[in-house]
């Protein structure tokens, strides 16, 4: 039922912005001389470009001189093309991209009022996210996408505005320009902690919920691009836990982790001394932290080591503009190409060395051969990008269009002896068998 769900949002979002003719917003930011040439961008948000919006065209580019709070330094608008106007599944009005100085996109806005972002773009955030959406607000496109501190913050062209957290979760969903949550004030331990172990942070969203039985307050704070955090705090107004980014770029403050047991520092310094801590979170029985690189280390009251979850020969949390040595050119290649502007969480060498699977924060995984070919490409539940599919063999994907019309490709496999496709169509998963010239073999049972 999730599948369904999913699709239904992801086949509808342009559909919506097809049927939309509203006037084209006149309002543009203000911003230096433009330069209308794509090259000015980063590398990765060129191929951010090149990728979910292949036909458009950029008409303006600003570079800003200086970076704005919430990180942005480039800004592009894109015009669709004739060709774009004629097909029925592009949107068909300008975008507005905006890219931190890495080339990370920031925010993207459909210029038409009432006009939806494409499919492709959508896919980029949080699977809950994306359920959510399909659940609640089947059949309405997304507006406008910006990331925040505490996660991201969506406008739909119903106008209505939903905040979620960075994993995806919902935070808040109101009217635009209605019951906007307001952010509480923090008093008493609360005031003083942050004070203490985060001074000239500031907060910018905050929430009250129930976890387990128990009233748990969340503050998200923010200090500058990139430097936020989430503090949550129990119903005595004690912390329990301190939750950073997963790639480490702004550790946990040292002073949070002096305020745990000696030993959970020393051991941290013993086993990891390169690795900065990203969260820590206090337990009924203990203590869990996790450092860059995804490793999660569990002590006991007294700080007593109990577990380590880690991944053996795995490279994680690297940035795809910064992918270490353990991944060939060859498939940073194919990453950058497929999947721009997308962070990845593993890398992992299996078989003995001789492949390599790389997880992304999307949660697509590829698997890459001993000669840095794909051989194996999941896409989580969720459709894989058109440039993707296109790498199947003509015959095969003349195949999928005749016989399964409106289908979504969920996974796609090779060997020696061909193709093994996930297929999600009409809300059935169906996994079909093609021969390595794409002729169709049958379902497998």
């Amino acid at each position: 039922m999730k599948r369904i769900f999913l699709v239904a949002l992801l086949a509808t979002a342009t559909l919506v912005a097809s049927t939309s003719c509203s006037s084209v917003e006149s309002n543009l930011p203000d911003m230096p001389a433009v330069q209308s040439d794509l090259k000015k961008l980063p590398a990765s948000a060129q191929e951010f470009v090149l990728s979910h919006f292949r036909d458009y065209k950029a008409s303006q580019v600003w570079v800003a001189p200086v970076m704005a709070e919430n990180g942005s330094l480039y800004s592009i608008i894109l015009e669709p093309t004739s060709n774009a106007t004629r097909a029925a599944s592009v949107v068909k009005a300008g975008v507005r991209i905006t890219f931190d100085k890495q080339g990370q996109w920031i925010e993207l806005e459909h210029l038409r009022d009432g006009g939806a972002l494409p499919s492709s773009v959508l896919s980029l955030l949080p699977a809950p996210m994306l359920q959510y959406l399909a659940r609640h607000h089947a059949g309405v496109g997304v507006h406008e996408v910006e990331r925040k501190a505490f996660g991201y913050e969506l406008e739909l062209v119903n106008d209505r505005e939903l905040l979620f957290d960075r994993h995806g979760e919902l935070l808040h969903t109101a009217p635009i320009g209605g019951n906007t949550p307001e952010v509480a004030p923090m008093v008493g331990s609360v005031s003083s902690f942050m004070q203490k172990h985060f001074p000239g942070y500031k907060v910018v969203y905050t929430k009250t919920e129930q976890d387990d039985g128990r009233e748990e307050l969340k503050v998200y704070i923010r200090k500058g691009y990139q430097e936020s955090f989430k503090l949550v705090f129990d119903d005595q107004s004690r912390w329990l836990e301190v939750e950073g980014d997963d790639l480490g770029l702004v550790p946990v403050p040292a002073s949070i982790v002096g305020l745990l047991p000696a030993s959970v520092g020393s051991e941290i310094a013993k086993r990891y001394p390169q690795r900065p801590v990203t969260s820590v979170e206090v337990r009924p029985q203990g203590y869990k932290l996790e450092l860059k690189g995804d490793v999660e280390l569990y002590f006991d009251k007294e700080g007593k080591l109990q577990k380590v979850d880690e991944d053996s020969d795995t490279q994680q949390g690297s940035d795809m503009g910064q992918i270490t040595q353990i991944l060939p050119q060859q498939a940073k290649d194919f990453l950058a190409r497929h999947f721009p502007g997308v962070y990845m969480r593993k890398i992992e060498r299996k078989a003995g060395g001789r492949t390599i699977e790389v997880e992304l924060s999307t949660g697509v995984e590829i698997d890459f051969d001993s000669e840095d070919r794909w051989m194996e490409i999941d896409g989580d539940d969720r459709p894989l990008p058109k440039s993707v599919v296109a790498l199947l063999p003509a015959k095969l994907i003349q195949h999928l269009h005749a016989s399964y019309p409106g289908s979504a490709v969920l996974a796609m496999e090779r060997n020696g002896r061909g193709y093994k496709i996930e297929l999600l169509y009409r809300g059935d998963d169906l996994d079909l068998l093609y021969d390595a010239e794409g002729n169709y073999l049958g379902q497998e049972d």
